[in-house]
């Protein structure tokens, strides 16, 4: 059974929503979800994607959910501002350190490959576009294939895939060989996401907070993967979704039903009744 708490409801002024698994499921909203961010929406919270996605994907899903504002992405690497459409502040991976990462990872783990997230686009070596497959419809097809080492401008989020492992034990693997100045994390079972050492979606999302004249203890977050449990530990009530795995359950005040079943929905439904 799904674990509920009872926050004070009075106190949220932000809702930070992950995307997939818990806002969207098979990448699509359900009516249920989308009533009850119109609602919290009208009752005066805010609303911010908090997302491993890129801007150009982010801006599709903020369109069907029917959202503005500001959105997080590449894992808090980023942050989009999608009335203007336009980057209002990025943490890049410095040079050096792709070298050293993408370096350190191809001797550890032959046959890995790479894909990068800049502040504008992004690029991909062949090898990962042979085994990413075609890109969503709603995708830009217009990307770099090249070498990860001779991308020219800057990388927001680095991300790793290899032909033999998932992304639990590649996740082991190169945590084992990287140094302490880069984050890894997940949110698919097929690859692993690297951003520079503290850029999370938990600070993403105080550096938006802080920004917006928001407290912590003021934000009620959702999240389902590995790449959430920052942000949960770090918002004032947080909601782990049912299809969440045990470690991010674990970190979250409150389990939801799952992402099938409506969970984000019915907790905002409940915090919104409590308010009236």
């Amino acid at each position: 059974m799904p674990r509920c708490l009872s926050p004070t409801p009075e106190v949220f002024r932000l809702v930070a929503t992950d995307v997939d698994g818990t806002l969207l499921v098979d990448s699509q909203i359900t009516t249920r979800t989308r009533q009850a961010l119109r609602l919290a929406i009208e009752a005066g919270l805010k609303v911010a994607l908090v997302s491993a996605r890129a801007p150009r994907s982010i801006k599709w899903v903020a369109e069907n959910a029917s959202l503005d504002g500001f959105a997080i992405c590449l894992n808090g690497a980023l942050i989009y501002d999608l009335d203007k459409e336009e980057v209002v502040k990025v943490w890049p991976l410095n040079r050096p350190t792709v070298f050293r990462v993408v370096e350190q990872l191809r001797k550890e783990l032959p046959g890995i490959c790479f894909h990068w997230e800049k502040e504008n686009g992004f690029g991909r070596e062949p090898a990962y576009e042979s085994l990413a497959g075609p890109l969503l419809d709603h995708e830009p097809p217009i990307r770099v294939l090249c070498d990860v080492l001779e991308e020219p401008d800057s990388i927001a989020k680095l991300v790793a895939r290899h032909p033999g492992l998932e992304s639990g034990p590649l996740r082991e693997r190169a945590g084992a060989v990287l140094e302490t100045d880069v984050h890894v994390t997940l949110s698919d079972p097929r690859f692993i996401e690297i951003t520079a050492e503290g850029v999370t979606k938990a600070s993403a999302l105080a550096w938006l907070c802080e920004s917006l004249g928001v407290r912590s203890q003021e934000v009620i977050a959702f999240g389902d993967m590995t790449n959430d449990i920052e942000m949960l530990s770090w918002a004032g009530h947080s909601v782990a979704m049912g299809n969440a795995p045990d470690a991010v359950k674990g970190a979250a005040d409150e389990v939801a039903l799952d992402a099938v079943d409506d969970g984000l929905a019915i907790v905002l439904e409940r915090i919104l009744d409590d308010v009236h």
